[in-house]
């Protein structure tokens, strides 16, 4: 685990790459949801810390969403 430039580096021996890049976005995300069990903080803190408007900050986290699914390190919760 380390920095590189803005990301946040984790060892992954699934990828083969070998490692992930966490940005501000993914790390909003895991905190919201596992917290707030929503989106809605990380694209709080998403609108506050970029100063746009809420829906840009939205779409954003949602891509990022997206993204987290798609690799697997993001799943709904049980019964959603």
């Amino acid at each position: 685990m380390g920095w590189q430039a803005r990301w946040l580096v984790i060892e992954d021996t699934r990828a083969e790459e070998g490692f992930l890049l966490f940005g501000r976005e993914d790390l909003e995300i895991f905190h919201s949801v596992s917290t707030h069990g929503s989106l809605d903080q990380s694209v709080v803190a998403n609108t506050h810390r970029r100063s746009v408007f809420p829906s840009a900050a939205r779409a954003e986290i949602e891509t990022a969403t997206s993204g987290l699914f798609h690799v697997g390190l993001l799943r709904p919760a049980c019964g959603q």
